[in-house]
């Protein structure tokens, strides 16, 4: 049987380490069953080159990120380098991520140099990479290749372990089959959030307006994983039982970016280009307002659904807090104000637009929820943002949802209790195993990104196990 050939991803920026990359990549390319895939060998692509990028991600197996002090160039129309978009496409789509940063002292050349403003930002990406895994150092071209070799053979060493351990899964289930279904692994601690989402949903979803929900919660806390969960266990199902058994899932659209700095019209301008392309690439009308987008809504379902109804259309962005500031908050005013002046629907199509507010590192609030336990600047802009939303209640439904908090131990039982896996001794096993770091210490609560692969593991063991008997049947 030949060998499985792995992909794995090479992001960096070019200029400052470009002899680094070319490292890295013969390293790479010697080793039996890998194969390096880096922007150069993209070659002439008439899609855009962040879209391009970002899709070949999620063809990966493994992703290796280097980091050096220079931020790089930015797709248009976005602040976010295509090192730090491909970072984010990584993390959102799960993949693993080996993480090398040049040292606090390597060299920039003077004709390199970048502004002020973006040797910050690319400061502030180190501290978030460093703050997110376990992040390795490097002196030289050949001992960056060396630490990429040794990263890669340990990744591969924990996946064969982590495939053992779903092997083991498989054998300790109970005979009685557990209930599993598309996307249980995103229902775990997740009640309140999902529970309060559906009920302010269905009680306005006659309207007609547009409905707009905000969840804030830390970075790690998995937020695309919980609009899925919104899509699969609300949005499709009450759809459904209004519009009929023959209506589709909701259009999805995610314009690339959020805007913090700048001229007020040049940001509202961009943030609708974004908008209206997402929907379509190759709008050419002049009138960007909310009904225009509406109606262009309305003849892109319709010529793409042959008559089916696809009621609702998903919108996602997400802001990160710690780029919280004048020129944010009031961007965000002007698009609260945008989807309130969006005439209520007639044509059965329904605007839902989420935002994930991403706290800083380090400034999260008390897992109780509890103001007085915030930091200094999370409740500075908590008392910012409340005002925002009271200026803004007319027009479209705007709710802020709970906090996300971390994952417990005892989430995860109800979890495996509620789905009717394993003996309660097997369950307690594996949440030792998952929580304790040690064999004997305190069980710590953990970010849903720690969580999130565990229970996909579970799943996808079992699921895999279940077609195979049926295959064989």
């Amino acid at each position: 049987m030949p060998q499985m050939t792995r992909r794995v991803f090479l992001s960096s920026t070019f200029k400052d380490l470009s002899s680094y990359r070319q490292a890295v990549l013969e390293a790479i390319e010697r080793l039996d069953g890998y194969r390096c895939v880096f922007m150069e060998s993209f070659g002439a692509r008439e899609r855009r080159a962040d879209d391009f990028c970002l899709d070949t991600i999620s063809e990966c197996d493994l992703v290796v990120l280097i980091a050096g002090h220079l931020h790089g160039s930015c797709p248009e129309a976005s602040e976010l380098s295509f090192t730090e978009l491909e970072y984010e496409a990584a993390t959102r789509q799960g993949k693993p991520c080996l993480v090398f940063l040049a040292p606090d002292d390597f060299p920039v050349p003077f004709n390199h140099r970048e502004t002020d403003a973006k040797m910050e930002r690319q400061r502030a990406f180190r501290e978030r990479l460093r703050g997110e895994l376990i992040v390795d150092f490097f002196s030289e071209p050949r001992d960056l290749a060396e630490r990429v070799l040794s990263a890669i053979a340990n990744w591969e060493k924990e996946s064969s372990q982590r495939q053992q351990m779903s092997h083991s899964f498989i054998n300790q289930l109970d005979e009685s089959l557990p209930r599993l279904g598309h996307g249980i692994a995103r229902a775990c601690n997740r009640s309140e959030q999902t529970t309060d989402f559906g009920n302010f949903f269905k009680d306005h979803l006659d309207s007609g307006r547009p409905q707009i929900f905000f969840i804030p919660g830390d970075r790690k806390d998995c937020h695309d994983s919980l609009i899925e969960r919104f899509v699969d266990e609300k949005i499709i199902p009450i759809s459904r039982k209004k519009w009929g058994d023959t209506c589709l899932p909701p259009l999805r659209l995610r314009p690339r970016s959020w805007f913090y700095s700048g001229e007020q019209k040049s940001l509202t301008n961009r943030l609708l280009s974004l908008l209206f392309d997402a929907l379509d690439s190759g709008y050419l009308g002049t009138d960007y307002s909310a009904n225009a987008f509406h109606e262009l809504v309305r003849k892109r379902t319709d010529d793409m659904d042959e008559g089916l109804q696809r009621p609702v259309v998903v919108i996602q962005h997400t802001i990160f807090l710690e780029q919280w500031g004048p020129a944010c908050k009031k961007l965000l005013k002007y698009y609260l104000s945008y989807w309130a002046d969006m005439s209520a629907d007639e044509s059965n199509k329904r605007c839902i637009i989420f935002f994930s507010l991403m706290y800083p590192e380090n400034q999260d609030e008390g897992d109780d929820g509890d103001p007085e336990a915030q930091t200094g600047f999370i409740k500075d802009w908590f008392e910012d943002f409340q005002g925002v939303l009271r200026s803004q209640r007319k027009g479209c439904h705007i709710k802020l949802l709970p906090k996300l908090r971390m994952v417990s131990d005892g989430d995860v039982l109800e979890w495996f209790t509620h789905n009717n896996l394993f003996s309660q001794d097997v369950r307690l096993h594996w949440i030792a195993r998952l929580f304790a770091d040690q064999p004997g210490q305190t069980r710590r609560p953990k970010r849903m990104v720690e969580i999130e692969p565990f229970l996909k593991t579970i799943v996808n063991s079992i699921l895999g196990s279940v077609n195979l008997d049926l295959m064989r049947g």
